[in-house]
């Protein structure tokens, strides 16, 4: 709710990609019920191999580079023509990610799409884009959509398979435990039973705290963000980084 709050009402179409572990597609579902039905928001799990040693990943990832060069070579022999979809600005996985949707259900009936792609329960193995073409960060990633996903043509549903992923989000957290160390993961007792907060805060007002601050300074600032822009900025929301100075004097 506090999402759909901050988001607002001035846009064109949402997707959101979750966690399926966290059952957070249903909360989203619900919240934006009518949103779905009028067809401006799209919800889909997502689930990937998490626990990869890096060779592994980097395996994954050759893979996945010789599948993408596979496909670009059926799509150049074919003639295919990449669609237009939603995404200002493509990626070379959009065109070959369209291909195989349409070789894969092109002459099959809606009602079959659904099944293959969709899942209510959360607890399918097999539904879902099984996508071949491997991010180090999201090795065989799957994109299990919520909501009805013909309701996309194959390119929106192939820019939606190749963007869809909780990897920011994944890379937030992992930051917000090593930047502030009473953020980190609860240790284990010796017999395993309970788990222990080792340097956690007594008052959680101190946490909310720090909650707001390390907002801040991942979505505006510079001081977390190795990129040319910072997430509010990706956003349009922020038209640069605020800077120390900027902030105080206000």
């Amino acid at each position: 709710m506090l999402i759909k709050k901050k988001i607002g009402r001035k846009y064109r179409l949402l997707n959101f990609s979750v966690d399926s572990d966290t059952g957070v597609s249903s909360a989203f579902s619900a919240v934006f019920k009518i949103e779905v039905q009028r067809k401006v928001v799209r919800i889909a799990d997502v689930t990937m191999a998490k626990n990869e040693s890096h060779p592994r990943r980097l395996g994954f990832v050759a893979d996945g580079n010789r599948e993408l060069e596979r496909v670009d070579y059926l799509m150049r022999q074919a003639g295919f023509l990449p669609g237009d979809g939603d995404q200002a600005v493509s990626r070379p996985q959009d065109g070959a990610m369209e291909y195989l949707l349409e070789s894969s259900f092109g002459n099959v009936a809606l009602s079959d799409v659904r099944e293959l792609l969709m899942d209510h329960t959360g607890q399918s193995e097999t539904a879902g884009i099984h996508y071949p073409f491997h991010f180090i960060n999201e090795p065989q990633k799957r994109v299990i959509f919520r909501t009805d996903p013909t309701r996309l043509d194959f390119a929106q549903m192939a820019q939606f398979a190749v963007r869809a992923g909780t990897h920011p989000v994944d890379m937030y957290h992992a930051r917000a435990w090593t930047k502030v160390m009473e953020f980190e993961r609860r240790l284990a007792t010796s017999g395993r039973r309970s788990l222990w907060h080792y340097k956690q805060y007594y008052n959680p007002v101190i946490v909310m705290n720090l909650v707001d601050i390390l907002r801040f300074a991942h979505n505006y600032t510079d001081l977390m963000v190795k990129e040319h822009k910072s997430p509010a900025m990706k956003l349009g929301i922020a038209k640069g980084f605020v800077y120390d100075r900027d902030l105080f004097s206000f």
